[in-house]
């Protein structure tokens, strides 16, 4: 019962944390549309000339920037009376947003000496008055920073919290129920159907996609047009950067929309509850339409690490993949029902690996089946997270029969395998020629190069502004570690010559190094280890384990545990038929 207290209390937590983030967003949209309702009010007073009776640019210096702000004293005459007034524009106090406080300071002086400066009177009320009332464009976008960001992270988390009270009462009630069973714990996992998260993440993305532009378009085009063409103030076009950012949202939601109406609700059909560690995960994936695929359907099943590091702005979050196994259907499981698709999951899951987190949190383990397919037009593409936990099926030993499957998966060629590694295998007079050639992911090379050249800026701008020299040496060191991915993804090859008797690796920048030869009789075993993980992709490296104990490495950045087990155990073989 306290466990469910304490989540229901996490919830309104979650509800009472997301309010301040919510008012500022209110709060800051409130500045926004006052600033350009006062703009466009003013610009209907009575122009007037007036007589400056001082003017300062004051100057504010705190432990991290400067701001300014322009004030002035002008008197200034209207219905035979004369007032005087201090206001210099509607914003209040000193900034640093763009240039104009200096500007104001430098108009106001050049205009007074040639007598033709002029103010904004209220003809309502005299006494109220203004010598620049054009809205603050610049400005305006940097309240709409606050607008989109905090609003839209407030609004997003009282929404989750609001429906994740209501929602999680069938799911508090079930852990009272089966507390030693937590794939009983959700509805879904429960009764075996699990709905596949495309249709969530379309909602999301039309939500976000209209909060987003509903906001930012007006505000950003009136910036345009009022603020940059009409009193060609730079600063305006910050707020251009909102609605363009809001193009791309906009792409992503017609994007999740297409793709939903053209595959529907996809569902996973659970063999059976749960996912037996040291056992297998079966069931049967189910398209409301006919998917006809280019290359067959590609199945991955994932054991992810989902954890968030540091806090608030600092904070990182990382979805390591600990473990993967993938298979490639040539057919399905309906090929001749035109209506519908049926694809056949069934994979062996390792006993020492760890259960699925009910509550993933900031910290959790995610057990995920991924299929796709390449088709015209938009591409099949869904994902399902599983139950996956030790039961008392659960066997150290245990071997999987996948006979039942065997009639749909693709039977590769080693030829076909080679060319989808980007390899090549080349005969050789007493033997033959494995190439791992260089740059064979232009994608994640060029995507790596770009992260390196930002961190040198980064580092570049520490050592010019002074940053503590502990930083800069921290992130230098950081920095040459990236050099050399980035060297090694675009200039590093190697090639395995396996002989009659011998294998030989040369693997350097441009294929350039000194040859290591290791004979038959030292060889123990060819196997794999995971790389480096860019994004959801992990790369896997073939190394050779001598009877010593030393590992030679022999190729690494290949894609797919299975492809890189399968390649392994082809090198391996290619030196047992050798001996």
């Amino acid at each position: 019962m306290g466990r469910v207290a304490s989540r229901v209390s996490g919830k309104l937590f979650l509800v009472l944390f997301s309010l301040p983030f919510a008012g500022v967003g209110v709060f800051m949209l409130h500045l926004a549309v006052q600033a350009i309702l006062q703009s466009q009010r003013a610009e209907a007073w009575a122009e007037i000339p007036c007589k400056i009776l001082s003017v300062d640019l004051e100057t504010n210096r705190g432990s991290d920037s400067t701001t300014y702000k322009c004030v002035a004293r002008y008197a200034y005459p209207y219905n035979g009376r004369t007032y005087e007034s201090d206001r210099v524009s509607f914003s209040k106090g000193a900034d640093n947003i763009g240039s104009f406080q200096h500007d104001c300071f430098n108009d106001i002086k050049s205009r007074s000496k040639e007598g033709s400066i002029t103010c904004f009177v209220n003809p309502e009320d005299p006494y109220e008055a203004v010598l620049f009332c054009a809205a603050r464009w610049g400005m305006i976008g940097f309240y709409m920073i606050f607008v989109l960001v905090f609003g839209g992270v407030g609004f997003g988390m009282l929404i989750f919290g609001v429906f994740g009270v209501s929602g999680k009462k069938k799911e508090d009630a079930a852990r009272l129920s089966n507390p030693e069973q937590p794939w009983m714990w959700k509805r879904e996992w429960q009764e075996g159907t699990i709905k596949a998260s495309d249709k969530t993440a379309m909602i999301v993305a039309i939500v976000f996609s209209l909060f987003w532009n509903v906001i930012s378009f007006p505000i950003g085009i009136m910036a345009f047009v009022e603020g940059y063409l009409k009193n060609g103030e730079k600063g305006a076009l910050v707020a251009l950067l909102f609605p363009f950012i809001g193009i791309f949202l906009i792409i992503w939601a017609v994007y999740a929309v297409l793709k939903h109406l053209k595959y529907g609700m996809v569902r996973l059909q659970l063999a059976s509850v749960p996912g037996v560690l040291g056992g297998k995960l079966a069931g049967i994936i189910h398209v409301p339409v006919h998917v006809e695929p280019e290359d067959g359907f590609q199945l991955r099943l994932k054991c992810i690490h989902h954890y968030i590091t540091g806090s608030g702005k600092h904070s990182s979050t990382h979805n390591d993949i600990l473990w993967e196994d993938s298979k490639l259907l040539a057919s399905e499981m309906l090929a001749t029902d035109h209506s519908r698709t049926a694809l056949p999951v069934l994979f062996a899951l390792p006993y020492d690996s760890s259960p699925s987190s009910p509550d993933v949190g900031n910290d959790g383990i995610i057990w995920r089946i991924e299929a796709s397919a390449k088709t015209p037009g938009i591409d099949f593409k869904t994902k399902f997270d599983v139950p996956v936990f030790k039961t008392e099926e659960s066997q150290p030993d245990f071997v999987l029969d996948d006979s039942s499957i065997q009639q749909y998966e693709k039977v590769s060629a080693p030829a076909d395998l080679v060319r989808k590694l980007n390899l090549s295998v080349e005969p050789m007079l007493n033997g033959v020629c494995y190439c791992f050639p260089a740059a064979r992911h232009a994608g994640t090379a060029f995507g790596l190069t770009l992260f390196f050249a930002v961190w040198t800026v980064a580092v570049v701008l520490m050592l010019k502004f002074g940053a503590p020299v502990f930083f800069p040496i921290i992130f230098s060191l950081i920095d040459l570690f990236i050099f050399w991915g980035v060297v090694d993804q675009w200039l590093v090859s190697s090639k395995v010559e396996i002989t009659h008797r011998t294998v030989t690796v040369t693997r350097g920048i441009f294929g350039v190094a000194a040859p290591k030869t290791i004979h038959f009789k030292d060889v123990q075993s060819v196997e794999i280890a995971q790389g480096i993980q860019s994004g959801q992709t992990v790369y896997y490296s073939i190394k050779l384990i001598t009877d010593e104990g030393k590992k030679i490495l022999l190729g690494n950045n290949i894609v797919g545990r299975k492809d890189a087990e399968v390649l392994a155990a082809k090198i391996e073989g290619e030196i047992k038929d050798a001996e």
